[in-house]
């Protein structure tokens, strides 16, 4: 058969046949299209190659599940048969842990300062400390004093100089000073010629205020109470309580601090540096130990050579020459404090080492104010009118003791100034005896002087004359 030409009829009716089909197939009803798809969705005819089925979104999660399962990746935790969520179960276990530490933390500043230990802890005979000193290693002969000073510093083997070379002397020290108005029968030492303060270190003496006077609302320091009691000479004894806890090298610091300030506040009077005294051996002290004491020593002597003082080394009255310890029977119970018969072999000593210079104070000498008992460190800022009221009659009640006014000046007994007199004041060993009455105010001058009198009726404090803050006319220092 031949081929149509191009143009002729036949090849025209061909495309229009064509043409009707696909017209034929949008006008295709929808029923049929669906059969449609569902014939390709079967599969392709015979001989052609079949798709695999896309995975359904159940199908995917339960693979995913299974793959954590397989790998330790699942999102639960059992615990104890019990199962939670990990995320939640992590949270709970860290809010647990910082619960326990804050318990601990609570527990630890609750309970710590039971345990805490001050930096340097009074030494007093009602608390001893747990630690003992240790013994083992104590060498006597490791800090000995330098032999050079024997002959210009440390003082010699003197005559005895009697009884007025210790009153005319101002003791300043630590508690074992403040004993030594106890045993007044072998030491001569008064309240009014001693300033003991119980638990003291050396560090304290320059700022601290516990000084009290009668006559005064207010204490005063170490130095500003020399300055009013105007001594001929001063013994400073510091060191049991910074023995153990201070090296040597800041304990000699605030040492030579302190004498530089008592030496300004009155430079008539002569300064001893008193050694310190021994310990027990085996005393339970803190940290308190005799190869301390030996360097405190040993460098207080060098620090008195150099600054042109005198050292008193009144430990060869009292320690045991084989031990290197205070010896058998010279402390109480403590180790620590010297006993009556310790007290009476210093003093001994004292008197036998003297170092008397002229006496460069002016004179008369200011009236001086009654020195009244110091409390330990630190005591209530109220305890200063109970210490005045305390030398009172007994049977004052506890009342009047709290209502009583201290001035904050030392005030007159009578309304007309009081005359000076020419000679130098006399102090007392002793204090007035207090009266159950007031005492009368007076028209004329009052008969005496430095020794105060009380006022029992209203509990105000008196004393007969002002002080003043001065108690001397400026003149150049004297040599140390």
């Amino acid at each position: 058969m031949s081929k149509p030409e191009p143009g002729s009829g036949k090849t025209r009716n061909v495309h229009k046949a064509n043409s009707g089909a696909h017209s034929l197939e949008g006008r295709r009803p929808a029923a049929a299209k669906t059969q449609v798809a569902k014939s390709n969705a079967a599969g392709p005819s015979s001989g052609a190659s079949a798709k695999k089925p896309a995975p359904s979104a159940k199908t995917v999660a339960a693979t995913k599940g299974s793959y954590k399962a397989a790998y330790g990746k699942a999102s639960t935790v059992t615990v104890f048969g019990h199962t939670f969520d990990k995320k939640q179960f992590y949270i709970a276990i860290a809010i647990g842990v910082l619960g326990v530490l804050l318990v601990i933390c609570i527990l630890l500043a609750v309970f710590s300062p039971l345990f805490k230990k001050s930096a340097a802890p009074a030494v007093s005979a009602s608390a001893p400390a747990a630690q003992a000193s240790s013994s083992a290693n104590y060498d006597k002969d490791a800090h000995k004093i330098d032999t050079t000073l024997l002959d210009t510093t440390v003082l010699g083997l003197t005559e005895d100089a009697g009884p007025e070379y210790v009153t005319e002397t101002l003791f300043i020290g630590d508690s074992n000073t403040a004993r030594m108005p106890e045993y007044n029968s072998v030491t001569g030492v008064t309240l009014q010629n001693s300033i003991g303060i119980e638990g003291m270190g050396i560090q304290s003496v320059q700022y601290n205020t516990d000084v009290i006077f009668q006559g005064y609302s207010h204490r005063v320091s170490i130095p500003a109470a020399v300055t009013l009691m105007q001594p001929r000479r001063i013994v400073i004894t510091f060191g049991t309580n910074n023995a153990g806890y201070n090296n040597v090298d800041s304990f000699i610091d605030s040492y030579a601090t302190v004498l530089d300030a008592i030496h300004e506040a009155y430079t008539y009077a002569d300064i001893i540096i008193g050694a310190v005294p021994p310990i027990a051996q085996g005393t339970s002290y803190g940290v308190v130990n005799m190869e301390a004491i030996d360097a405190y020593n040993a460098a207080l002597a060098e620090l008195a050579d150099k600054e042109g003082y005198k050292f008193l080394n009144w430990t060869e009255a009292l320690k045991d020459k084989n031990t290197g310890y205070i010896k058998a029977g010279y402390t109480v119970a403590d180790g620590i404090h010297l006993n009556e018969l310790a007290m009476k072999a210093m003093f001994d000593y004292f008197r036998t080492h003297s170092h008397i210079v002229e006496d460069t104070r002016p004179m008369p000498l200011n009236p001086i104010p009654w020195h009244l008992p110091t409390p330990s460190i630190a005591p209530s800022s109220s305890s200063a009118a109970a210490y005045s009221s305390s030398s009172s009659s007994s049977s004052e009640s506890s009342s009047s003791e709290e209502s009583a006014v201290v001035p904050s000046e030392p005030v007159e007994s009578s309304s007309t100034p009081e005359e000076s007199s020419s000679a130098p004041a006399e102090s007392s060993s002793t204090p007035v005896e207090s009266s159950s009455t007031p005492v009368e105010s007076s028209s004329t001058p009052a008969e005496s002087s430095t020794t105060p009198t009380e006022d029992a009726g209203d509990g105000d404090i008196i004393v007969t004359s002002d002080p003043g803050p001065a108690a001397a006319p400026e003149q150049p220092a004297s040599s140390k």
